[in-house]
């Protein structure tokens, strides 16, 4: 492990550059590449989900049938994309077996299960059919049992590229079809961004045998590939652009700060695994900057972490979706009881800034600064052995002083339509 973290600080000075610049693209050029995301497939994927039994019994027939329904090339590959993605399993036994399923397209369509050269290899069978260019690729995917530690060799994934109006485009079929669950079932959960993803966000975690299939100029070396902070599609749709850190594998003492520009409209959350198992004793915390959030991340002893955040936009519903993820080796242990205050939920949900007291920790029997800024909330106060003392408004910015009386400190704000207070931040008086 030491070893592969000596190499990796020792990689040119070229490499670390050049994915800098990588990620950069990823965040200036995040507009232009959802325009295919911001199409309106419904009618399309709707044709596609609805093809009758008889038309799937052969690639041919099923090959005729997509494309009877469609306009242009770009509507095809799509067809293609969504029923293969609705109606193509992943062969989960035989992928934890270690075995390699059929790759024949006939034995595919007809078993409805596969791996990904399965996937690509049916996709090829049914775009041809279908009038179009398509090809196979062949290269290494950061998928389910990918460690930031691993070494890039060899080659693992398989996906597909077609020409549309002249131009190449990357899809994955097979990651666009669902996942594989902690429980080691197949999940069928439809992903649209594997849908001809961008070749600067694609090769974040693709990486083809033949560097010409990245579609990019000049191709991302294997070991900025490998450098590369391991990102999910809930990055992308949230719109959050990376600040630092720029790698996946990183050393620190005994904090981490992970810094991103985020839309008003999104929610970014953390937690922290040692083992693959939830690690609830590292302290967290995460709030809203002037253009994004900051996570903190302070760690408990030396050792190794894994570090992930999560993100959603406001108005969708359900919880923050895996949107980027660290290893992180910590050198040392941080340093007294409480680095950061507790927080709860409506702290990160409002959008709250805090700017003292930023401890966890208070001295008891003094006064403190109390300072932050809680957007929408028509009060602010402190409330400490039962007693509220208010902070003083102006604007979303709350200020003012408490004495430090007990040993739970607790502050909490209303907000229109509401009686009661709502918990922010918790901190401990010693």
């Amino acid at each position: 492990m030491n070893q592969f973290l000596i190499r990796l600080a020792d990689v040119r000075r070229e490499a670390v550059t050049f994915l800098v610049l990588t990620l950069l693209l990823v965040c200036v050029r995040g507009a232009r590449a959802g325009d295919v995301s911001a199409m309106d497939f419904s009618r399309i994927d709707a044709f596609a989900l609805a093809a009758p039994p008889e038309a799937t019994q052969s690639v041919a027939s099923l090959a005729a049938y997509l494309k009877n329904g469609c306009t242009n090339d770009l509507e095809i590959t799509r067809a293609i994309f969504r029923w293969m993605a609705d109606n193509i399993a992943y062969d989960t036994p035989t992928f934890l077996a270690g075995a390699f399923g059929s790759t024949n397209p006939d034995t595919v369509l007809r078993s409805r299960k596969s791996m990904c050269a399965g996937y690509a290899c049916l996709f090829v069978a049914l775009g041809r059919a279908a009038g179009l260019e398509v090809q196979r690729v062949t290269g290494y995917g950061k998928g389910l049992t990918y460690s930031e530690y691993d070494k890039i060799n060899g080659f693992n994934h398989d996906w597909n590229a077609v020409k549309l109006n002249g131009e190449w485009r990357l899809l994955d079929v097979t990651w666009g079809a669902g996942h594989i669950t902690p429980e080691h079932t197949f999940a069928r959960s439809f992903e649209p961004f594997y849908f001809l993803t961008p070749p600067d966000q694609f090769v974040l975690n693709h990486l083809p045998a033949n560097p010409h299939w990245q579609l990019l100029d000049p191709p991302l070396s294997k070991e900025a590939f490998a450098q590369q902070v391991f990102f999910w599609p809930a990055y992308f749709r949230c719109g959050l652009k990376l600040h630092s850190p720029l790698t996946g594998v990183v050393q620190v003492a005994d904090r981490l700060a992970v810094e991103m520009d985020a839309p008003r409209d999104s929610l970014v959350t953390a937690s922290v695994e040692q083992g693959n198992t939830r690690f609830d004793q590292c302290p967290l915390f995460c709030e809203r900057t002037t253009d994004g959030f900051k996570v903190e991340v302070a760690f408990p002893a030396p050792g190794q972490y894994e570090v992930c955040i999560y993100a959603k936009k406001k108005a969708d519903p359900g919880m923050c979706e895996s949107a980027l993820r660290y290893k992180v080796t910590a050198t040392a242990a941080f340093p007294g009881r409480r680095p950061f205050p507790v927080q709860y939920g409506e702290f990160v949900d409002r959008g709250v800034t805090l700017t003292s007291p930023r401890q966890g920790v208070l001295q008891a029997g003094g006064t403190v600064d109390f300072a932050l800024s809680v957007p929408d909330a028509e009060e602010v106060g402190v409330i400490i052995a039962g007693r509220l003392t208010r902070l003083t408004r102006r604007g979303d910015r709350f200020e003012g002083k408490a004495a430090i009386t007990g040993s739970k400190v607790s502050l909490c704000a209303r907000f229109p339509g509401g009686q009661d207070y709502s918990v922010l931040l918790e901190y401990e008086a010693d």
